[in-house]
């Protein structure tokens, strides 16, 4: 595929994993949808979340004034320019704190994606709060178990052989941990002695994490099931699953449009600079993956005067489900599928990463109703330091 036609360009950024396999907001973002998105990710940039994550989690004095400064300026703009990008109550806290200096310090530090789901403007989607809470939950697990082990200052202390083996002790006896990590990934790190060699079996557990999340939305979304089951479908002449293609013909069965082409008549009436015909067949065989700027200027050609908020679309379509199960599928194969013979022994015997998707979706997705996901409380705003 070439680099003009791909929806995921550049040059591959390391994903930066928290509190054992965690992806921090930006990270995560940057994969499923190959860039920082929304009004945050466009005013700050991921520099910009960077700093406000470690401004609002500092409890000691290692931001400078410098520092101070830039991420405060870069929150002024954030507030005043986008001010229905956060929550009310959470700039209503923050506002007081820019003109704080470094001298604003907390109790206690708040965790990366308690500090998201706490800023998040109450007309983020269903699908993507459910996502939040589950990450905000493995973080928080993850951070007590580190915690209670002292893990890092063993690691600075030189006794990483009984740190590692305590960790794969800790996580075995953590039910809501330890469905992430296989058998061997856990002997992996025992066996190891040495702290770099925890990278693969994170990795691997940062896989589930994904997947388990399509496992989930199947669970509590039926009527986004069927559709997540065909995206995950492997062709086996092909030997790859088409997420995109299964996206479009979502789009054209929701507006009863029985071709590409009746598809491609509606986007060039519309003056729209979408899609040409053979983008849209690219996508629907699954030889391109939908950019997003093409898919949101198809969606503006689409929307209709006595519509104009897709509200007569399914569920699925309606709250983003299926774009967003599309994006993932899409991001697992990109980013990992690559990698499958260092992952491969410690998640599964399967061909590919394609082949093995759909089996792990269904296991997560019994996994989930047998399961259900825990209440995930929202944290209170921290309290400043006197």
């Amino acid at each position: 595929m070439s680099k003009k036609n791909r929806a995921w360009r550049g040059k591959p950024k390391k994903l930066d994993l928290v509190c054992l396999f965690v992806p921090d907001f930006v990270s995560l973002r940057r994969l499923d949808c190959g860039s920082t998105v929304g009004d945050v990710g466009r005013v700050l940039g991921p520099a910009g979340q960077r700093a406000m994550e470690r401004m609002l989690a500092s409890t000691s004095g290692d931001i400078t004034s410098r520092q101070w400064k830039t991420q405060t300026n870069l929150l002024r703009r954030l507030v005043h320019e986008y001010p229905d990008s956060l929550n009310a109550k959470f700039v209503a806290w923050l506002e007081p704190l820019l003109d704080l200096g470094c001298e604003a310090r907390f109790e206690q530090p708040i965790l990366s994606w308690d500090l998201i789901r706490l800023a998040q403007p109450s007309w983020v989607g269903e699908t993507e709060r459910l996502l939040y809470d589950h990450w905000a939950l493995l973080q928080q697990r993850g951070q007590i178990l580190l915690e209670s082990l002292d893990f890092g200052a063993r690691l600075a202390g030189g006794n990483e052989v009984s740190a590692l083996r305590d960790l794969a002790t800790g996580i075995r006896t953590d039910p809501l941990l330890l469905p992430y990590w296989s058998e061997a990934a856990l002997e992996h790190i025992e066996n190891s002695g040495t702290a770099a060699a925890l990278d693969l079996a994170r990795a691997t557990a940062f896989v589930q994490g994904l997947v388990s999340q399509l496992g989930l939305v199947q669970a509590l979304q039926d009527d986004a099931k069927p559709h997540i089951h065909a995206m995950l479908e492997l062709d086996s002449e092909r030997g790859f699953c088409n997420p995109g293609g299964v996206l479009l013909q979502a789009v054209r069965e929701a507006l009863k449009l029985p071709t590409v082409e009746s598809l491609v008549e509606i986007v060039q009436s519309s003056g729209c600079k979408g899609p040409d015909r053979s983008t849209l067949m690219a996508w629907s065989s699954g030889r391109q993956f939908p950019s997003k700027k093409l898919w949101c200027n198809m969606s503006e050609a689409l929307r209709s005067p006595s519509d104009p908020e897709f509200r007569g679309l399914p569920g699925p379509l309606r709250r983003g489900t299926l774009g967003w199960a599309a994006r993932r599928i899409h991001a697992l194969r990109q980013t990992f599928g690559q990698h499958w013979a260092q992952l491969k022994p410690f998640v599964g015997e399967a061909d590919s990463l394609a082949a093995w998707l759909g089996p792990s979706v269904d296991r997560w997705h019994h996994h989930w109703v047998a399961n259900p996901l825990p209440l995930v409380e929202l944290p209170m705003l921290p309290s400043r330091a006197q």
